[in-house]
């Protein structure tokens, strides 16, 4: 996000020439304040708005207005998220799930001890947590939350992490949830006998699991990653052409199912079009056209499907797993994630135990942040997994 931009990149090297930002005159701080949130905007936004695009072309010297000016911008914008995703759904153009409310692993709240699931080696927590409650309460909130902005409740849940197990599948489907999504790695775990044929993974499955019912479609970890981490390489006409490509080929691969096959493209949308051309508008766009043009291929909200196709096979035990290597080490295991697994124990039983015969509002405000702590986007920084990759990272750039 700073290469592309001759100011944000001339303040690059100028800090790379003293790394205590000595050399930096008052200007050069405000230019960059104003290319730090600059950066992020949307080559949409450059194009329709008036002020962005005026930004856009001054490229330096930026004022004091102007810097407060782009936050209220920011502000504006974000505002306007929800409300757009409500207008789309409304027109029946895209399905919208919930996630967990503070997008903790679901699982790991119901006993950590599952992590040994996926890796039965796992060195776990001193204090093994153990507080389905509070995994419901998130299910519970989001789904509250979803009701109050859309107007009714959420078809689909899109576990944090695709992360998924018998006792988290339980407690969505009590909610009220129809259907759920996980990885490829979690359905052929699971069903043992199929993992050699893997036209099971372009239908979806009805879990059984403890009498409750829920749907649930598996992710083309191939397709998803391609669009992740490999396609912000190539020409983008390439990219969308080997997409489409790799369709077809799976519709043929998938052609003797009953139903026609489901192939589900799952993957974060926040995390790869920073490394597209133009944010990924190209390669979307080529994509979308591609996509649209063809007769042989739909794109299909997943309860739209459900409700055509329903599941005809069942899942009665799910082996717990994530899209992440399958497992559950990027969040618990390491001597970092386990002491902070240890500290929201500590933290949650001092809450419990000294605090729960009182209702007011610094206790309600002292739970609501114990439960944004139960987040996972804090053990996902912890433990050596991924400092050792920031480090790798960059030496191989220098």
């Amino acid at each position: 996000m700073i290469l592309p931009f001759p100011r944000y990149s001339q303040l690059y090297d100028k800090k790379a020439q003293k790394s205590d930002g000595s050399l930096f005159e008052e200007q050069d701080f405000r230019d960059l304040q104003v290319w730090f949130n600059l950066s992020w905007f949307d080559p949409y936004w450059r194009k329709t708005d008036e002020f962005i695009k005026f930004l856009y072309d001054k490229g330096k010297d930026f004022t004091e207005d102007e810097k407060r000016n782009l936050i209220d911008k920011q502000i504006e914008i974000c505002g306007k998220i929800v409300s757009k995703h409500k207008e789309a759904q409304d027109r029946g153009q895209i399905e919208v799930t919930v996630t967990p409310f503070y997008h903790p692993i679901l699982l790991l709240l119901c006993d950590t001890d599952v992590a040994k699931e996926a890796t039965p080696e796992i060195n776990l927590p001193q204090k093994r947590f153990v507080h389905p409650e509070d995994a419901l309460w998130h299910i519970e909130n989001a789904v509250s939350y979803y009701e109050e902005r859309f107007g009714g409740k959420p078809l689909g849940m899109w576990p944090s992490e695709c992360s998924v197990s018998n006792a988290a599948v339980k407690l969505i489907s009590e909610a009220g949830i129809k259907w759920t999504a996980t990885d490829e790695a979690v359905l052929f775990n699971s069903v043992k006998n199929i993992s050699c044929d893997r036209r099971h993974l372009f239908k979806p499955f009805q879990l059984n699991i403890n009498g409750k019912n829920l749907n649930i479609i598996f992710r083309d970890r191939g397709l998803s990653d391609s669009i992740g981490f490999a396609y912000s390489k190539w020409n983008e006409q390439d990219a969308a052409n080997d997409f489409i490509a790799k369709i077809k080929s799976i519709g043929e691969y998938a052609s003797s199912l009953t139903d026609a096959p489901l192939i589900s493209v799952i993957l974060d949308g926040d995390n790869c079009w920073e490394y597209y051309k133009n944010d990924g508008w190209d390669f979307l766009t080529k994509l979308y056209e591609k996509l649209s043009a063809d007769g042989d291929i739909e794109t299909v909200r997943v309860s739209e499907y459900l409700a055509k196709f329903p599941p005809k096979d069942v899942i009665t035990n799910l082996t717990a797993g994530s899209w992440i290597n399958g497992n559950f080490g990027v969040w618990i295991g390491s001597a970092e994630d386990n002491k902070s697994w240890d500290y929201l124990s500590m933290t949650r039983d001092a809450l419990a135990d000294k605090l729960k015969l009182s209702d007011s509002e610094n206790i309600k405000t002292a739970w609501d942040t114990l439960h944004a702590a139960e987040g996972s986007d804090w053990n996902w920084w912890y433990g050596d997994d991924h400092w050792v990759w920031l480090f790798l990272k960059r030496c191989l750039k220098r």
